[in-house]
Order: C-alpha cells, then structure tokens, then sequence
C-alpha cells in the first residue's frame, strides 16, 4: 500500500428523542490521505473548516492520534497527510468523532492491522459515547448501546425522498458543556415520551409514513435543557415546521438545528425562515440542504 484515501461522514446526533442511541449519516465529509514518505516527522496539508487552528500537527487531533500509536516509525519513515474539513467544529454535526474516526482508521490501515472494528472501538471509548461515531462508520440511520459493555448496532438506508437540512448558527457549543446542563434524574413521564418518539419515529421512517414525524421528534430529556445554551433553539425549530419541515430537532448537542424535510419541498423557504429565527434571537448563521449518507466510512488505497 502506497496511499490511503479515508472519507467519513459528519452526522447528526439524537434526531429528538434518542438521546445516545439514534443517530444519522450526513454527505458532508472529513477527508483524509496518508502516506509513509523518506522524510522524518509529519508533513501536514489542510484545508477547509478550521485551517488556520489546524494546520500545527501539535493542535490536530488527527495528528495526536497518529502520534500516539506510529509515533516510533513516524519518526523513522515520517508520514504526509493530506487533510480536508468539510465538517464545522462544534456545531453538534459529529466534528470530533469523524476525524478521530478517520485518525484512527488511519493507524489500522497504515500499521497494516486494517481492523476497522477496532479503530471503531477506539472512536467511541475516545468520544465517550457512541452514536456518532457509529452513525459515521456505518452511514444511513443507527441505533446503538452497549449491552454487558459489548456494543450492539443497528442500521437502516435513510429513504432517498429526505433531505437533511442544517441550520449553522455563529457560535460553538463543545460537548462537554452541553452534557453538564443535562441532571442526573428524569422525571419518568419524560422516558417514557421518549421511548414512545423512538418507536414512531422509526416506524415513521421506516414506512416513510412522514405524518406524525414531527410529534415522533419531540424531546424531554436534553432540549429544554440545553436550550438555554442556544438561542432561539424552539423558535428555529418551530419555523422549519411552520415552513414544511417534517420534523426538526436539535442537531447532537448543538448548537446546530437539523430539520428533516422532503427532498421536493421548498428547502430554501425552510432554510431562509431558520435563519431568520436565529437572526430574530441575535444570532447570525447559515444553512446547508445536505442528502443523508447511507455508505458510512469510505477508504482508498493505492
């Protein structure tokens, strides 16, 4: 093996109710090439969402990674990396898992290991949860847990007739915080809502029965929490239903908003009438009408 070309989608985390269980591809992509050169050391070329706070090998996550584990024949053989950020940083849009995904992709392929389960595993045990991470590996719509500590998956092809539509608002929100503002206890009603949304909502999905969707989405266990950390989270949300969503929900743990639309919709007007709800809470952002992603993790060599 020469080269490796590694692709892994962003997703959209939670989808309302499934709170660390559901999870969704999106075709938005962190990208990355690798290859062992004569050099000593790390030659880094990146380009995209973040460059410029990017582009020191000491500052990357992809870079710590590989560090971490080639460290000793880095140094030896050194290593080119060809970066490119398709994905904004912590905008609840699956940022971090997809480059620690592709980071340790990377070290299985390049180790000559190529066990992709492992470098799954070590995704989730570095996220510290895995609905993300898996919905990148696999693609489509995911459902996971662990069950007696061994993870157990379950993953569908999203319906060609949705599209994904993301509302970007001008500020970062870091996991971490967004889990902080979440309690230890939930009122039981509030579970079970939440179990009832999952079970429609994949049902809903399933029969591409799109007609309580919306409902199927609502949320009690993280968005009356977190929405004190975003914004106008209810009124962005409200707007896309107003103007033809099917459903929307915060995107993971925010700040982002997805909105579940039909690809024949008016996505513009929907995308437009969430901007302008943010705008109406003080905050400048944008949209991206993006397809979900039923392929998951993609990888090249040469």
């Amino acid at each position: 093996m020469k080269s490796v070309y590694i692709r892994v989608p962003a997703s959209s985390g939670n989808l309302g109710p499934g709170f660390d269980v559901l999870a969704a591809g999106l075709k938005l992509y962190q990208e990355l090439e690798a290859h062992w050169t004569t050099k000593q050391g790390v030659e880094l070329h990146i380009e995209g969402e973040s460059e410029e706070s990017l582009s020191t090998p000491s500052k990357n996550m992809v870079c710590q990674i590989l560090f971490k584990f080639l460290g000793k024949k880095i140094k030896k053989q050194g290593l080119f990396l060809q970066m490119k950020n398709g994905i904004p940083l912590a905008r609840g849009l699956g940022s971090s898992a997809a480059a620690s995904l592709a980071a340790f992709t990377a070290v299985e392929m390049l180790s000559g290991s190529k066990n992709l389960q492992r470098a799954l595993e070590r995704t989730i045990q570095k996220e510290g949860h895995p609905d993300n991470a898996v919905a990148s590996f696999c693609g489509g719509l995911v459902s996971c847990g662990f069950w007696e500590k061994q993870l157990k998956t379950c993953a569908w092809k999203l319906p060609s007739d949705l599209t994904a539509l993301i509302a970007v608002p001008d500020i970062k929100l870091s996991t971490e915080k967004a889990r902080k503002i979440l309690p230890r206890t939930v009122p039981r009603q509030h579970a079970v809502s939440n179990m009832a949304g999952i079970s429609g909502m994949l049902w809903s999905l399933s029969h591409r029965n799109y007609q309580n969707l919306k409902r199927f989405m609502q949320d009690f266990l993280h968005q009356p929490y977190r929405q004190k950390l975003v914004p106008g989270m209810r009124s962005v949300i409200q707007s896309a239903l107003e103007a033809g969503a099917l459903g929307a929900a915060l995107s993971g743990a925010g700040p982002s908003i997805l909105a579940i639309c039909h690809s024949k919709g008016n996505l513009n007007k929907i995308g437009r009438c969430m901007k302008d709800a943010f705008k109406h809470h003080g905050l400048s952002s944008r949209y991206q009408i993006l397809d979900f992603d039923n392929r998951g993790l993609h990888i090249d060599v040469a």
